[in-house]
């Protein structure tokens, strides 16, 4: 399905139509031949389609008043297309974001929804990274998770690095790892980041994503930061 905006004629078009994706890069809006994805059964690609099988059977498997109390949370709550416009979800789509993230994590996915509308805090961090090491250093963020509160959960995707001169959002971020909140025993930053899927060397524009579930199990919005790397 595509996402069209329309004023005098049509100002922004994102996604497939038949035959046609649409996409907007650099140098504005493009049209380019759609194609079939392979299918390679992937370690990755098996692992995010039995997530995906697992949120649509716990879907399933929920009480009428469970699903009509997801549907009001999804209704209460706006989310952002592709476009940028702010739209509404249906309670589906709202329960199988929080389970399938909650899964990544590690987490209990609950069947009931948070009870406050709205999303979590998003996250705001930096981070450094090293072609001699081959690792990323994330930076204390500076909004969004706590690492002192707890049952409070930071999910890190890494994308894939690009060359100097991109300057585009990366199609597709990878799982990292989930750093947990502890106020016992809370990480300590700078903090080196597990190995990354991809190597990169000196002078590449990295990327790393940040999504937040909150104690109330709420997820935020995704926030990306960049960064160059090193030698």
């Amino acid at each position: 399905m595509a996402n069209i905006a329309v004023g005098g004629g049509v100002t922004d078009i994102r996604g497939s139509i038949g035959g046609t994706c649409f996409a907007r890069g650099r140098g504005g809006l493009y049209a380019r031949a759609r194609v079939k994805p392979l299918n390679p059964k992937s370690a990755l690609q098996v692992t995010r389609r039995a997530v995906q099988s697992a949120a649509a059977a716990a879907w399933a498997s929920l009480t009428a008043a469970q699903r009509t109390a997801w549907g009001s949370y999804a209704l209460n709550t706006s989310w952002t297309n592709k476009l940028g416009q702010s739209i509404n979800i249906g309670g589906s789509p709202a329960f199988s974001r929080l389970y399938t993230l909650a899964l990544l994590a590690g987490l209990a996915a609950p069947d009931a929804a948070p009870a406050l509308d709205g999303h979590a805090s998003g996250t705001v961090a930096t981070f450094t990274a090293s072609e001699a090491t081959q690792l990323y250093t994330l930076a204390e963020p500076s909004l969004g998770w706590d690492k002192d509160t707890d049952d409070d959960t930071l999910l890190i995707f890494i994308g894939m690095p690009q060359g100097v001169g991109r300057a585009s959002v990366p199609s597709r971020f990878n799982f990292l790892q989930a750093l947990a909140g502890d106020s016992g025993s809370p990480l300590e930053f700078p903090l080196a980041l597990s190995a990354p899927p991809y190597p990169f060397i000196e002078t590449q524009r990295l990327s790393v994503a940040m999504v937040h579930i909150d104690p109330s199990l709420r997820v935020s919005v995704r926030n990306v930061a960049y960064a160059f790397a090193a030698a």
